[in-house]
């Protein structure tokens, strides 16, 4: 399963996530909690679809863990992929790591 840890508290990650699904082209926020976040990607025609879910955990007294799932379709059908880092995925995270950087 792919996932990272912040030196960011868990609460800030609602925010920092909102502004990363931001800065992402064609990256859209479905929603975000306190423990996670499912962001998708859409081409135009729905060709291709991705979502990423984002779940938040506790990492030590003042950081946290995120970890991923992925889900991959489109017109020709679909697949789950646990724990795999699609390309809106990862742009989504990197932009994450930037911002809880950024913050420090």
């Amino acid at each position: 399963m792919a996932r990272i840890v912040l030196e960011v508290p868990r609460q800030s990650l609602p925010e920092l996530t909102t502004r990363a699904v931001a800065s992402v082209p064609r990256a859209n926020l479905i929603e975000v909690s306190s423990d996670g976040a499912l962001i998708s990607y859409t081409t135009n025609f729905v060709t291709q679809a991705q979502t990423t879910r984002f779940t938040f955990h506790d990492h030590g007294p003042a950081g946290c863990e995120i970890r991923v799932a992925a889900t991959a379709g489109g017109i020709f059908g679909g697949a789950t992929i646990p724990g795999a880092l699609l390309e809106t995925g990862r742009a989504v995270l990197d932009a994450l790591e930037r911002e809880a950087a950024a913050g420090q």
